[in-house]
């Protein structure tokens, strides 16, 4: 296969997350596989763990504005209705 395809780490990173997600095994596996990963990189567990921390808070915080999003969306759309029916 040629490498014209991969023009950055962002293609690196997706073709490996793809390729993780198909072969994923149990969360132990995963922890495995991080730490294994992590050390041929030359990472220490201590870096992998504020990195997960601060991935996790991140997550997080996505997660809460998105819910923010909905929940000002269904509002919006609650007083549209009632807009309407006056």
């Amino acid at each position: 296969m040629e490498n014209e395809h991969l023009r950055s780490d962002d293609d690196v990173e997706a073709i490996l997350r793809l390729a993780v997600n198909q072969s994923a095994g149990s969360s132990s596996d995963l922890r495995a596989r991080l730490m294994e990963t992590a050390s041929e990189l030359g990472l220490t567990p201590e870096q992998v763990a504020a990195a997960e921390r601060e991935y996790l808070a991140t997550k997080e915080r996505e997660v809460l504005a998105r819910s923010e999003e909905e929940e000002e969306a269904r509002l919006w759309k609650e007083f549209r209705v009632r807009q309407r029916g006056i």
